[in-house]
This record gives C-alpha cells, structure tokens and sequence, in this order.
C-alpha cells in the first residue's frame, strides 16, 4: 500500500482521491508515464478515449462549478471584482492562446491535474476525481476532440498514458 512518505499525491476532495506522480513501490519508484512515452506507445486523444455521455455530464459539472466564471459557453469573462479575468476555455483564443499550444506535450493526467490543482479559484481540489476528468473530457469535446464509445477512466496511469497532440498528428 502506498502512503503519503513514500508518493507524491494529487489529493482531491471527495473521499480521499489521490493521483501520484511517481508510486514507490516495494521501496522502488515507478515513475508514470510523460507525454513522450504515451506518444511513443501511440495512444493520443484523438484515439476518441472519451464518450458523448461522459462530456455531457463533464457540461453539468462545468455548468455547476466553472461557469460563473468561465461562462458557460466557455469564452471567459471578468470576475466579479473587475480585476482578475476568467480565461475562455474554447475556440482560438482557448487558454489564452489556443487549446492545443496550451496543452502541446502534456499528457490527459497533466491536463487533469493543472485544473484540478487550481479550480474552482476559491476551493481548488474540492471536487471528485471522476468529476474533473468529466469536465475535462467536456473541454476536450469543446475543442474538438471528437468522442468514442467508452468513457475516459479516472484512473492516473490510463490518464497519465494519452498524450494531448495536434489535431494533424
């Protein structure tokens, strides 16, 4: 078993949901894939590794925790305050730049991460682990990653081993 002193962990909020980085196992570390290695195994999100279903509940759950800020068209808008600025999460201007140079040799597990680890703004993490792979996969859809039959796991190594990629690759 795995714990804290031996395993870097992404801790979410929703009963004890962790990712690790790298497992100490057996006093041995297993390092998780990088984007290089899901590439060079061939598997990339273009392999359709989400369901239509799954991005329709990834929208309720964007809807829920995400919109206020990043509305829920996904274009960005102003805080509250006027100062801060909520960045569109879709179309050419995704993440302030485009969707794929944002997330350009970064890996499904990076994405999930970096979202996770940050938003929503006030409470970072507070959501289920399956839930931030649901509104990552509703981004995904929103950018044009098309879907397949069987929902994307959320599970570190699966989302670790797919590799984000432009849409010509």
């Amino acid at each position: 078993m795995t714990s804290p002193s031996n395993c870097r962990l992404w801790s979410f909020g929703a009963p004890g949901i962790a990712l690790g980085l790298t497992m100490a196992i057996g006093g041995t570390s297993v390092p998780l894939p990088s984007a290089a290695t899901a590439r060079a195994q061939g598997r990339t999100v273009w392999d359709r590794v989400y369901s239509r279903a799954q991005s329709a509940r990834g929208e309720a759950a964007y809807k829920l925790s995400c919109g206020y800020c990043h509305k829920d068209d996904l274009s960005g808008g102003f805080m509250d305050d006027g100062v801060g600025r909520a960045v569109p999460l879709a179309g050419p201007h995704a993440f302030n730049s485009t969707f794929e140079a944002r997330w350009k040799d970064q890996t499904l597990g990076d994405m999930v991460y970096a979202i996770a680890s940050t938003m929503p703004k006030e409470s970072p993490t507070s959501l289920p682990l399956s839930a931030y792979v649901d509104i990552v996969t509703f981004l995904l859809d929103r950018n044009g990653v098309p879907a397949g039959e069987t929902d994307l796991p959320a599970d570190v190594s699966t989302l670790r081993a797919i590799a984000i990629t432009p849409a010509s690759h």
